[in-house]
């Protein structure tokens, strides 16, 4: 193979491999993102619902 066609490949090798790197650091950043996402969903809806349930009990304390 000619040096011209040889550094092509390899150009085209490394291009490849920092594109694979590049998504799976975007995906362990996007893995992160919904676990965060999810845990706060959580707390957030524990946080209603006992707002919620308070106000409920208050309602029927008060119609009491």
């Amino acid at each position: 193979m000619s040096k011209i066609k040889e550094d092509i490949l390899s150009l085209r090798a490394q291009a490849r491999a920092a594109r694979y790197l590049a998504l799976k650091t975007w995906e362990k950043e996007e893995d992160k993102d919904r676990q965060m996402d999810n845990v706060t969903s959580f707390v957030l809806g524990i946080a209603v619902a006992l707002i919620v349930g308070i106000g409920y009990q208050i309602h029927i304390m008060g119609a009491l």
